[in-house]
């Protein structure tokens, strides 16, 4: 839970085998997160050539990040707002940030077009 994960966090550089507690953790995180997107992949829902461990990693880290966040800052959202973070961090890493391109048309099949 958010408690149990800033603990770890804040007795992690003094203490080594809280240090190593937070590391399997975080580890665990990756490796079923990662699974779970191999899965994915597998069914055709990500593409073949996309590192679904730096993918993993990607969503863990923003996902800690809000944790971190929310955590240390006044909170006066609920979990709906973590829903919301969730599945906007999901359509970023399933759509990318790139534009996506429209079918060009040809200079070619431009001029039939205003042509006919």
């Amino acid at each position: 839970s958010e408690r149990l994960v800033l603990t770890l966090l804040s007795e992690a550089p003094a203490e080594p085998d809280v240090a190593r507690t937070l590391e399997r953790f975080l580890s665990e995180v990756t490796t079923t997160l990662g699974q779970f997107l191999v899965t994915r992949q597998a069914g055709g829902e990500i593409a073949a050539g996309v590192d679904t461990t730096a993918a993993a990693r990607a969503f863990q880290g923003a996902l800690f990040v809000n944790l971190l966040t929310t955590s240390l800052t006044p909170r006066s959202v609920g979990p709906e707002r973590d829903e919301e973070t969730v599945a906007g961090l999901v359509t970023v890493l399933l759509r990318g940030m790139a534009p996506r391109e429209e079918p060009s048309v040809s200079k070619s099949d431009a001029h039939r077009e205003t042509v006919s």
